[in-house]
């Protein structure tokens, strides 16, 4: 109900009253205090709501602004863990690189602890300085003939692997052009000028008398399969090496 309509029923109620009688009068008083009473209600129930409404209002703003503040927090907390992190990656990575620096110098030291195996070779015929050298294992004749100061002009290069690689204790002997009976270049044993049939390649055993390039392959095919020679006799185990055969070779080869 209006509150101003309840005012203005109240105010002809009164006017009403002072031209009725005596019963009309007391009637409108009860409606006057009914409607006073009714006021007195609307009033205190606007005030409440009025009251409550800034209540809401109150606790909305402030639980606005403690989100927002918890949000300004949860910021600041990101960001100095963010930061920590940074600092932590950092320090990590200088961790990490000091660990790499010291893993690196390890590894100077050790290469300098470690030294490369070296195998000892005797060279001569067409060379410059022939001689007796020291090379890192693995090496080929070109690497000891270069030591040896290079070929001689009449070096028979035809009969040479320069490409081959050379063995410890190795006796090499580089032949001269219209030089004959002579094997150049070959795996000789370090003691003597038997071919070694472990190191020898194809075109080195076929030096050796009774052997050709077939028979030469069948001895490398044999290697590969069963590994190095025990012994001299292990050849006649090779296909097409018979008794007759090995008796020509056994005093030109050795293991």
């Amino acid at each position: 109900m209006n509150a101003q309509k309840i005012i203005d029923k109240i105010q002809m109620s009164y006017i009403h009253a002072k031209h009725s009688s005596y019963d009309d009068r007391k009637r409108i008083k009860k409606r006057i205090k009914l409607g006073l009473s009714i006021l007195v209600d609307l009033i205190a129930l606007l005030f409440f709501h009025q009251t409550n409404s800034d209540l809401i209002n109150i606790n909305v703003t402030g639980y606005e602004k403690l989100e927002h503040e918890n949000e300004q927090r949860s910021v600041l907390k990101d960001k100095e863990d963010m930061l920590e992190n940074n600092n932590s990656d950092s320090s990590d990575s200088n961790d990490s690189s000091d660990s790499d620096n010291v893993f690196n110098d390890n590894n100077d030291n050790n290469k300098d602890i470690i030294k490369t195996n070296i195998i000892v070779c005797d060279i001569s015929g067409a060379v410059k300085n022939p001689g007796v050298y020291e090379l890192e294992e693995g090496s080929r004749l070109s690497n000891l003939v270069e030591l040896a100061g290079g070929l001689n002009d009449d070096a028979d290069i035809d009969r040479i692997n320069r490409a081959r690689v050379i063995y410890d204790g190795e006796k090499i002997y580089i032949g001269k052009i219209g030089e004959s009976d002579v094997n150049t270049a070959i795996a000789y044993d370090g003691s003597s000028h038997k071919i070694n049939i472990n190191r020898a390649n194809s075109e080195e055993l076929q030096t050796i008398n009774g052997i050709g390039p077939s028979t030469a392959e069948k001895i490398i095919q044999y290697r590969e399969e069963y590994g190095n020679f025990d012994n001299i006799e292990e050849l006649m185990n090779v296909s097409g090496i018979g008794e007759k055969t090995f008796k020509k070779m056994k005093d030109y080869v050795t293991v």
